[in-house]
């Protein structure tokens, strides 16, 4: 399954470049890069580091039913994870955090995990508010809608899915024991374990003050960026309305969540030429940004990742037992 998904990506990301490089006039996409206001830089890369401190903080409060941790401890280890999404393939970043956050914590992998996933949902909780906005203020295609409204079903499936296992865990087991019957009754029991530390990790659910504070915490995040973005237009004289940028940072987020080779080469810079295409950007000139933004949104963390990774006297040999052994 790994591997399927691994190559699936690939033919997904060679599809999308092929779509993005068919028609485009390099000459003129080398001539955007030399005449870019590269001072423009500064402030997007800070925008976006800045973005993963607050994502940090956010971390802490979804951790704080398991245990009260120190951003000390979540930011070092959410940059090692981005970095291992940027260079790995199959998000291998989400189980490295959970693994990494575990051991270093000493609570449960599953149960972090489950904090990861519930992270998730509050950027998609947020990305609906941007795009229902947007939506609301400013016309666009229908395939917009569309995404949107694809995304509520999924975001209201994975929410539904998490109240069922946590509120009737005792039906989910007997239903996990029948519709599994040709798994090995000890197998069936691991996984049963596992996914009852999971839901030791959806206790965050039980405090409207910790789920106020990560909503705005999660508008934070994707502000900060929506500015990394904006300042990345006027890298290449794009002044455009700043919601431009807003918009631009969900069609990312929504192409990122597809399977891609690593550091979803392909569908960013197709994401951002589709974007920008509805505000009458050129399409060298757009896919030039996307090289840029592309560069900006994960060079920094891919640098300050590797920085921790050593720090913490860690290699990417150590991150192959994170599936191993872990019954927690």
């Amino acid at each position: 399954m790994k591997s399927l998904k691994i190559w699936l990506g690939i033919l997904i990301t060679a599809l999308f470049l092929y779509l993005i490089l068919r028609k485009a006039n390099l000459t003129q996409v080398g001539n955007s890069l030399k005449e870019a206001q590269y001072h423009y830089l500064i402030p997007s890369v800070l925008a976006i580091i800045i973005s993963f401190y607050f994502r940090a903080i956010r971390w802490v409060y979804l951790l704080e039913p398991l245990k009260k941790i120190s951003v000390k401890s979540t930011f070092p280890t959410i940059m090692i994870s981005f970095m291992v999404n940027d260079i790995l393939p199959a998000r291998a970043g989400e189980f490295v955090r959970a693994y990494l956050i575990g051991k270093k914590e000493n609570i449960s992998k599953s149960a972090s995990f489950a904090t990861i996933v519930i992270e998730r949902l509050f950027d998609i909780a947020t990305l609906l508010l941007l795009m229902i906005t947007l939506i609301a203020f400013f016309s666009f295609p229908p395939w917009i809608k569309k995404s949107g409204f694809i995304l509520i079903i999924f975001f209201f499936f994975c929410l539904a899915i998490l109240f069922f296992i946590n509120t009737y865990f005792s039906l989910y087991e007997r239903l996990f024991h029948k519709l599994f019957f040709f798994i090995s009754f000890q197998k069936r029991e691991k996984i049963l374990i596992r996914i009852k530390h999971f839901t030791l990790g959806l206790a965050v659910f039980k405090s409207p003050k910790l789920l106020i504070l990560i909503f705005l915490y999660s508008l934070i995040v994707w502000f900060l960026i929506s500015a990394s973005v904006y300042f990345g237009l006027l890298i290449f004289n794009l002044n455009l309305p700043f919601y431009t940028s807003f918009f631009v940072t969900v069609v990312i987020a929504i192409s990122l969540m597809l399977p891609s080779a690593p550091g979803f080469i392909g569908t960013f810079q197709f994401a951002c030429v589709s974007s920008l295409a509805l505000f009458q950007v050129n399409k060298d000139t757009a896919l030039s940004f996307s090289i840029i933004l592309h560069a900006i949104q994960f060079l920094p963390i891919i640098f300050i990742g590797y920085f921790f990774m050593i720090k913490e006297n860690l290699s990417f040999s150590s991150f192959r037992r994170v599936d191993k052994n872990d019954n927690q």
